[in-house]
């Protein structure tokens, strides 16, 4: 029974032990992520405002969503890949019943960085240039690709290899794959609303301030300095939240990815095994020669 657990890819089986496996994750390791996060969201505040207040007059709306998307994905996709690695790690340990803790949890996250983001680069490199012919192939070949980062950070394959087994795991089962990582993307983004409206409501203040100055109204410096302070806190709060609960995405992934891969070899027929044991032993002999 607990084997057939283990090997149990279902939606229902997914989500439910995606949040219990995050939630245990999330009560060891909360003060990296607030380590990583916090300074990350402290510099996007300071990049943008800087940004706003030198061409903040000459910039469309939409322009400046672009540059704050942008340096969120610099930051998050760099630095921050360093709370995703810890997580996905975690959730490794927690599915198989392994102790993990925050100091070598954190230290293996640092050792694998190198080739999780080679691994996030080339998936990312090679989905974008498959976008850019024609969005479908693009997001096809994403949901192939979904256990490429997992496999190459567990070592489980080469980080090229990695591409030619996530596709055998995703084959056959494209669609429920895609749905149950929709499932986790909407889960998540529910999840993060709290911290979006926070910071939504703590930006209005700063912009109807500037909405005024840029009619002709004068401002007092006060209120100005009081409304930036509120839209800086409002602005690290929220996008933390945000980034940790997000964190519940790669966290279902991981886990799709093991029970996948743990149904792939109980699959293996008692005679397949044997051979395949045979054919590593005649390597081994081969290679002592």
């Amino acid at each position: 029974m607990e084997q057939q657990a283990k090997t149990d890819d279902s939606l229902g089986a997914i989500l439910s032990n995606a949040i219990k496996s995050f939630w245990q994750v999330l009560k060891k390791l909360w003060p990296v992520y607030l380590a990583v996060f916090i300074p990350l969201n402290i510099i996007y505040w300071l990049v943008l405002t800087l940004i706003d207040s030198l061409v903040g007059d000459q910039m469309s709306l939409l322009l400046m969503l672009r540059i704050a998307n942008a340096v969120d994905k610099l930051l998050n996709g760099t630095v921050g890949l360093i709370c995703v690695i810890a997580t996905m790690l975690a959730i490794r340990d927690v599915e198989e019943n392994r102790e993990f803790t925050l100091v070598g949890t954190f230290k293996q996250s640092l050792s694998r960085w190198g080739v999780t983001f080679a691994a996030l680069f080339l998936v990312g490199l090679a989905t974008g240039l498959l976008t850019c012919f024609c969005i479908v192939p693009g997001i096809i070949f994403g949901i192939y690709f979904a256990f490429v980062a997992a496999i190459a950070l567990f070592g489980d394959n080469t980080i090229t290899g990695a591409f030619s087994a996530s596709m055998a795991l995703v084959k056959d089962r494209w669609w429920v794959t895609l749905g149950i990582i929709v499932v986790l993307g909407l889960l998540a983004s529910a999840a993060s609303s709290p911290g979006i409206i926070i910071g939504v409501c703590c930006s209005f203040p700063l912009g109807i301030v500037e909405e005024l100055e840029s009619s002709g109204e004068s401002v007092a410096g006060l209120l100005k300095f009081i409304t930036y302070v509120v839209d800086f806190l409002g602005t690290v709060v929220s996008g933390t939240f945000v980034d940790i609960t997000m964190l519940f995405i790669p966290s279902g992934i991981v886990l799709l990815y093991l029970r996948r891969k743990a149904r792939a070899q109980s699959d293996v027929t008692p005679v397949q095994a044997v051979l395949t044991e045979q054919t590593v032993e005649r390597t081994a002999e081969n290679d002592q020669r």
